[in-house]
């Protein structure tokens, strides 16, 4: 025996056999792992309804693309957004909770996903995936924390931090719109092919952001003359799509890749008077397509109960046998139901909407949806039967008032639990189903301040609480020259709307006008504690203090933000860092900024989106 293992050719064979061996079993594991941790692309529309798709019954166009997906996979009929809002969606979607619980919202408006809300992106990096998403949106994902857990995320057309990724030749006659989502598309094929090379999983998020409101289109899209321009963005977007499963399809990589397709919201193209989506929690604007393609065939092609954004980041940690905490996500893995799992019954999901009040401060509706019943929340409460009444036109609150009370409950219950920061906002101003005619669209000369002052003290008097309309008169009035009346306004939105930044910024602005520095200095301050990223606000107030020699180092600091904001450069901007730095001493800095100034100045390249109160 001790002869045999000192010959070398035995000893060489015998190392061979086992590293051979070896190798075999590796790619066996290997083959096995990948298996089980299949790919994963998740594609997000804009504000799609589903009512248009062919595969949810729609019969003037034909989205094929859509529909090679749904042909083999699940389609749920009653997918819902939590609300009718691309930020609550990106969030719900992510992180598989309540959009408004994802995320907190400043009282500038700002929003950022919650650093307790662990993305699914987190949950997969962390589990050996390539992560990467590819956006059209003109959205600050990055401002508002969304590209956590991401290997690579950008925006088209912007370059990926890592190797650049070709475009190809510009088509012919494209608008930059489509420009941008066949970008979209070459991208991210080349990055799960990239990944596939390396034998390593990848989850990819395409989010096409269309169709998208006002539609734009250029003319000679090949479509019927009669579409609407609306159905002409989901056929280009059903294009892309169909691109991306035929690559799939003839590079044999569908065989171990999940798809699934949804939309951030709906659209209510004029229904119940709304042009698109954000007022209102009529289905047509808050269902949206949800379409789940596994590696195997669906043994539940349409399924009834109803699913939301929330059950998206579930489902993909289920498809990709990653575990999690369950009570860090409200919604559940939809997968076990496409392979014959009894569906729940007596599912309930709630929705809500702020944008009415965001902008115009009426009353923001909640909504819970169970058992083919919608209960609205709202001065004039609703109640809608969805099964008999899809397009929600006969409201049911009188004729069922002990359905409306127990759905009523279980609404007030969740908002009490999971969103109670809402509770102090419902029914505390205008319904908006009596004020939306007020923002349909009209022509106006942005040259004509007169008749538009007219015309919003006529839609004010409709309207008394809006503050859109409030703080647009204000600016009208200034226009004229007429500071008491734009005083007035900006004086009684700081009073009625506290937390209203843009307001008490434009106070400051008219009490500097009139001389009264330190009532000027004093709204810049509460406007900058409401917002600490508006430019103008920080550069006036580090303007003034600086000129009172005070508080110089908050003086820097604001200064440098809003030079920070504004990176192109902005003579007043650069004119109060002279000033600080000359009140501080600083002569080398004041001379650097100085000569940048002049600098700006002399190439005439005043932005005037500041107002010049520290004239050069």
């Amino acid at each position: 025996m001790k002869n045999l293992i000192k010959n070398p050719l035995i000893l060489l064979f015998g190392g061979l056999v086992i590293f051979f061996l070896a190798l075999l079993i590796v790619g066996k594991i290997g083959s096995a792992w990948l298996y089980r941790h299949p790919n994963i692309i998740l594609v997000t529309g804009g504000s799609l309804r589903p009512d248009h798709l062919s595969p949810y019954g729609y019969g003037l166009i034909e989205t094929n693309g859509i529909g090679s997906l749904a042909r083999d996979g699940a389609i749920f009929e009653n997918a819902y957004c939590s609300a009718p809002d691309s930020a609550y969606g990106y969030a719900s979607i992510l992180t598989g909770k309540n959009g408004g619980e994802a995320l907190s919202r400043e009282s500038s408006g700002r929003i950022k996903l919650k650093d307790s809300c662990k993305s699914v992106s987190e949950y997969l990096s962390g589990n050996g995936y390539f992560t990467a998403a590819v956006s059209a949106a003109d959205f600050p994902f990055q401002k508002a924390g969304f590209e956590r857990g991401f290997d690579v995320f950008y925006s088209i057309p912007a370059e990926p931090p890592s190797a650049p990724i070709s475009a190809g030749p510009k088509p012919d006659k494209l608008s930059d719109y489509m420009q941008k989502r066949i970008k979209l598309t070459k991208a991210a094929l080349e990055l799960i092919v990239g990944a596939a090379e390396k034998r390593k999983p990848v989850f990819i998020w395409l989010d096409y952001a269309s169709p998208l409101s006002l539609y734009p289109f250029q003319e000679n899209f090949p479509a019927s003359e009669n579409d609407h321009p609306y159905d002409k963005q989901i056929l280009f977007l059903d294009g892309e799509i169909h691109k991306l499963t035929e690559t799939l399809r003839i590079t044999g990589l569908d065989k171990n890749t999940v798809i699934i397709f949804t939309a951030l919201t709906g659209e209510s193209l004029n229904e119940h008077k709304e042009l698109t989506h954000g007022i209102f929690l009529y289905d047509s604007a808050v269902k949206i397509p949800l379409i789940l393609r596994a590696r195997e065939r669906s043994k539940m092609h349409r399924l009834f109960f109803p699913v939301s954004h929330m059950d998206i980041a579930p489902t993909i940690l289920g498809a990709a046998n990653v575990t999690y905490t369950s009570s860090d996500m409200d919604g559940m893995d939809l997968l076990p139901f496409t392979r014959g799992k009894k569906p729940p019954t007596g599912r309930a999901l709630y929705l809500e909407a702020l944008a009415g009040y965001d902008k115009f401060g009426w009353s923001p509706p909640a909504a819970v949806v169970q058992d083919n019943y919608k209960y609205i929340e709202l001065p004039d409460p609703e109640l809608y039967d969805l099964e008999r009444d899809g397009r929600e036109l006969k409201n049911m609150i009188t004729e069922h008032p002990e359905k409306a009370a127990k759905l009523k409950e279980l609404l007030t219950s969740y908002i009490a639990e999971k969103r109670p920061e809402l509770a102090g906002l419902l029914n505390k101003g205008a319904d908006p189903k009596r004020t939306i005619s007020v923002i349909a669209p009209v022509r106006l000369q942005s040259n004509a301040p007169d008749y538009l002052i007219s015309y919003y003290e006529h839609q004010l008097s409709q309207d008394p609480g809006n503050k859109t309309f409030r703080y647009l008169l204000g600016t009208l009035y200034l226009k004229v020259n007429r500071s008491f009346m734009a005083q007035k306004y900006m004086k009684g939105l700081t009073e009625d709307y506290p937390d209203f930044a843009p307001a008490w910024e434009f106070l400051a602005l008219l009490h500097e006008n009139d001389g009264r520095t330190e009532e000027a200095i004093r709204c810049y301050e509460k406007a900058v504690s409401l917002d600490p990223e508006t430019p103008v606000s920080l550069n006036n107030l580090a303007f003034h203090y600086a000129k009172q020699k005070k508080n110089l180092e908050k003086a820097l600091e604001y200064a440098k933000k809003a030079e920070e904001l504004v990176p192109s450069g902005d003579t007043h901007i650069i004119d109060t860092l002279v000033e600080v730095y000359s009140a501080m001493g600083n002569t080398e800095k004041t001379e650097e900024y100085r000569q940048k100034r002049d600098k700006l100045m002399s190439q005439a390249a005043v932005s005037g989106t500041y107002t010049p109160t520290n004239k050069p």
